[in-house]
């Protein structure tokens, strides 16, 4: 049985081969006067920011989505589950919020 480490890297192989993304994001909901808006938060792979490759960067709305597509993927599956289409760049983009 493959270790955590292993499944996460072939997770991430995955994504690049598969999706051909540089780079998967976790972003963070903040709160300000009532107000949400999204602001960058921890990456998962190495790579370059969002605003600067949109077409090229899978994006989660936050560490927990990231946590649930990774332990709920299934190898080889098309696209992790819960992700629905990125309209701009015709990728997908996870937009569920876990608060």
């Amino acid at each position: 049985m493959a270790s955590d480490m292993e499944r996460y890297q072939e997770f991430v192989d995955w994504l690049r081969e598969a999706g051909g993304y540089k780079t998967v994001e976790v972003r963070r909901l903040v709160r300000w006067k009532g107000l949400k808006q999204s602001q960058a938060g921890v990456q998962i792979i190495e790579g370059k920011m969002f605003d600067e490759a949109a077409a090229q960067v899978w994006v989660y709305d936050n560490l927990g989505s990231a946590i649930m597509a990774f332990h709920g993927w299934i190898d080889k599956e098309p696209e992790p589950r819960g992700w629905i289409s990125h309209q701009p760049s015709g990728r997908r983009q996870d937009r569920k919020v876990f608060e």
